[in-house]
């Protein structure tokens, strides 16, 4: 049976969901299969539910692609264990069929495309042709029927139509559709033929197959495309299907529309005006991702009972007020428009925070570090007002972590005595989080490159490599001391500098300043005396002296490197090659393993998925590195997550976890949302229907989570003053919608001005109760003057 489980706190689902891990349905030892959609909720959900069960464990999380593949595995025969048509292997079967295009028109397109692309440019194209072949097999897999029977008219039906076509499912893929029948005549084994098959095979079961999980358990996924929903339906008659739902509103608001929206339908037809509803600006506006889901589910388990466990935040806040605004599906104050109810006038009752309510905070300051400096001193305070609040109960998330990482270091990680406050940076990419990982590839972006002096000095900056070759962390500045001595500054010797079309002049080379240093260990120069046009570098004797070897043994190992990969191989020699070149320059430690086994896994994969592929073809280096770099970003890692302080962490889709403060900062204009821009040869956005998926639905969708998710405090910032000359700038819309609630939430309907449009009053109190301006300086009178609490620092250095 599907069992459909509700509710605006993910705690509340969490309770649940351990409560139904209390009821064995299989033989007690069989693993319990909980899909999540993000490494980050899996960690959460692994410490609560161990907390909850006193031990968390035969727990198996995997992710909803692979769980779904499996599922049809089990039912179907002959499946194989990875699809032919997973992005990885599938770019290597596009890039194969670029070689085979003929002169049909039908290519013109794609070759202009290919025009003048290199290799790298090629594949990177083929990557991004399969990764959009993925999302037609999720949400357009009747395009995919169509195509494969052999295309379909404009506006019309294909060849051969089936009585489950609906209207509107075709589309003219021109190249796309000729291609992708290139692809399926070799291997038809895709998701879209798969789930029919699968549905047709379940029809005629008798028992639950032996690989389908006698309990599946979905958390923590705001939405799922209507094929993978639809083959829940169908498996739910042979196992336990859970879907524990945050749910931020416990109404139906599957059909309400944004007040954008209605605006534009109404002119054109005003009776549709009728029909459409806003509910709750915020969720109508920021939850277009959960109102399609919900919409698709109450169609698809109108006639299953749901366990519905909502709960009304009971605080007198600000942030309760919102929260349970969206809960009731109601708007306040001017937001709702009085309505006549026998005789009566009825509205939501106007609200305005009180003073000393800080449950929602917006910050405005001039800089990403200054944005990082207030956030550090307002959780001083919120510290030091709540014994009972610690760092793990702050989740601080931002749309781009790399750029606020080094702020986060400089301010936090250098803090003053006493207001040290612990953290845990995580969702980096795997260069700053790994720094074996960043060497080896530091040592693949090196050939064919200029050979700076810095660039190769700071390859011995990893441990590992600098193990390899014998050299200590405290060699490092003498190394750089000779450098600089011999005049080494960029390239490896006349030859290299001639391969990059530059004079072969050889002064200033790494192999000139190495035979300075190498001399000077034989022969006294005394910064005068040449020897076969060499001048000796004097300072190397001694113990150094095998120091200098061990640079030497270094240098020449690189240029082997450098001539070594070259030559284009096929992806299978590069596995090979790949492998060699991390046992010659790296030498992990027991610490490192677990980076150094998702390295050689990715180094693997990248032969694994030729060979799936067929493809055989030689590829230069940049697409060897490209593949590798997106494994392992692929792989995912919760490095820094819940790490024991407070968590600082990109904004990733389905991760809504609670905590007591939520803090999002540089939700700057045009930074959140992100900017979605679609290939040109995608056809979903040229053609969108309701429920497909983007990235600024989703993006949106995630900030309205996270005001759901905050218990105590929602904390907001973002660079809103110019450093050069302090003009505004704007903030994310999202941000200046929630702030446009708030305003128009204290305004009483009933007030004339509020029915002139005009400011209230009480809105403008509500703007500034809730957003503060910072000085451009840590150091500002506005932090010490004791004026607004708001703006007040805890440093003493920046007192004095």
């Amino acid at each position: 049976m599907l069992h459909l489980y509700h509710s605006n706190r993910m705690e509340i689902l969490a309770a649940q969901l351990a409560a139904r891990l209390g009821e064995p349905v299989d033989d007690g030892w069989a693993p319990e299969t909980l899909v999540v959609a993000s490494n980050g909720m899996r960690r959460w959900l692994c410490l609560d539910l161990a907390d909850r069960l006193g031990i968390c464990a035969n727990l198996h999380f995997p992710l909803p692609s692979r769980l779904f593949w499996d599922i049809y595995r089990a039912v179907l025969p002959g499946v194989p264990t990875e699809s032919a048509f997973a992005t990885p292997i599938l770019a290597w079967r596009v890039l194969a069929e670029f070689g085979g295009l003929d002169d049909d028109p039908v290519w013109e397109p794609l070759r202009d495309y290919l025009a003048g692309s290199d290799d790298y440019g090629r594949y990177e194209l083929a990557r991004r042709i399969a990764d959009t072949f993925d999302q037609y097999l999720v949400y357009r897999p009747k395009w995919i029927k169509n195509w494969e029977k052999g295309g379909a008219a404009p506006g019309g039906k294909g060849r051969e139509d089936d009585e489950d076509d609906e209207d509107g499912d075709d589309c003219e893929g021109g190249w796309q559709a000729a291609l992708w029948r290139r692809l399926s005549e070799v291997d038809a084994t895709h998701r879209a033929r798969l789930h029919r098959q699968f549905l047709k095979a379940l029809k005629q079961l008798h028992e639950r197959p032996a690989g389908i999980p006698a309990r599946l358990s979905f958390i923590g996924i705001p939405a799922l495309p209507a094929a993978w929903l639809q083959t829940l339906l169908g498996l739910a008659r042979w196992c336990e299907v859970d879907l524990y739902l945050l749910n931020p509103c416990a109404q139906f608001w599957g059909m309400i529309e944004s007040e954008r929206t209605i605006a534009k339908i109404a002119p054109e037809a005003d009776h549709a005006a009728l029909y459409l509803e806003t509910g709750n600006r915020l969720l109508a506006s920021m939850g277009r991702l959960g109102r399609d889901f919900h919409h698709l589910l109450a169609d698809s388990t109108s006639d299953l009972p749901a366990a519905e466990a909502f709960e009304e935040p009971e605080a007198d806040t600000l942030l309760a007020v919102v929260q349970r605004d969206l809960l009731r599906l109601e708007n306040r104050g001017a937001n709702h428009a009085p309505s006549e109810h026998d005789g009566f006038t009825l509205w939501a009752e106007p609200y305005l925070a009180a003073a000393d309510d800080h449950s929602i905070q917006m910050h405005v300051c001039h800089s990403a570090t200054r944005e990082i400096e207030v956030l550090h001193e307002r959780l001083l305070a919120l510290f030091a007002a709540d014994d009972s609040l610690a760092p793990t109960d702050v989740v601080v998330m931002t749309p781009d972590i790399e750029a606020y990482a080094p702020a986060v270091e400089a301010v936090f990680g250098a803090a003053e005595s006493g207001l040290f406050i612990p953290y845990g940076i995580a969702d980096r990419g795997v260069r700053a989080e790994s720094p074996l990982l960043d060497a080896f590839l530091a040592l693949l972006e090196l050939p064919g490159g200029r050979w700076g002096a810095e660039t190769v000095a700071s390859l011995l900056d990893a441990a590992a490599l600098r193990r390899r070759f014998g050299i200590l962390e405290e060699d490092l500045g003498t190394l750089r001391d000779w450098l600089t001595a011999t005049g080494v500054r960029w390239g490896l010797d006349a030859d290299h500098r001639q391969s990059l079309e530059l004079p072969a002049e050889s002064a200033h080379t790494w192999r000139a300043g190495l035979d300075r240093l190498l001399l000077g260990i034989a022969l006294p120069g005394d910064g005068e005396r040449l020897y076969a046009g060499v001048l000796p570098y004097d300072e190397v004797e001694g113990h150094t002296a095998q120091l200098a070897g061990r640079l030497a043994q270094f240098v020449d190992r690189l240029a082997a490197l450098e001539s070594g990969l070259a030559a284009a191989r096929a992806p299978a020699g590069w596995s090979g090659t790949l492998a060699a070149v991390f046992e010659d320059f790296l030498a992990p430690e027991p610490d490192d393993e677990a980076e150094a086994a998702r390295l050689r896994t990715a180094i693997q994969r990248l032969a694994e998925t030729a060979a799936i592929a067929g493809f055989g073809g030689a590829v230069p280096l940049a697409v060897a590195r490209r593949f590798l770099l997106a494994e392992l970003e692929g792989m995912g890692s919760v490095q820094g997550f819940l790490a024991g302080g407070v968590t600082f962490c990109a904004m990733v889709p389905m991760r809504a976890i609670p905590f007591r403060v939520v803090c999002l900062i540089g939700m700057n204009d045009g930074a959140y949302p992100r900017v979605n821009r679609p290939h040109d040869f995608d056809l979903i956005a040229r053609h969108p229907r309701r429920g497909d998926r983007s990235r600024r639905n989703d993006d949106r969708y995630l900030f309205l989570e996270a005001l759901v998710s905050a218990r105590d405090v929602f904390y907001v910032s973002w660079t809103g003053r110019s450093q050069r000359d302090n003009a505004e700038l704007p903030p994310s819309v999202l941000v200046a919608e929630l702030l446009d609630y708030i305003a128009r939430a204290a305004q009483d309907p009933r007030d004339g001005a509020a029915e002139a449009g005009q400011p209230q009053a009480d809105a403008l109190e509500a703007l500034r109760r809730v957003c503060v301006e910072h000085p451009l300086t840590p150091w500002g009178t506005a932090a010490f003057d004791g004026g607004d609490r708001r703006r007040a620092s805890h440093s003493p250095r920046w007192c004095r």
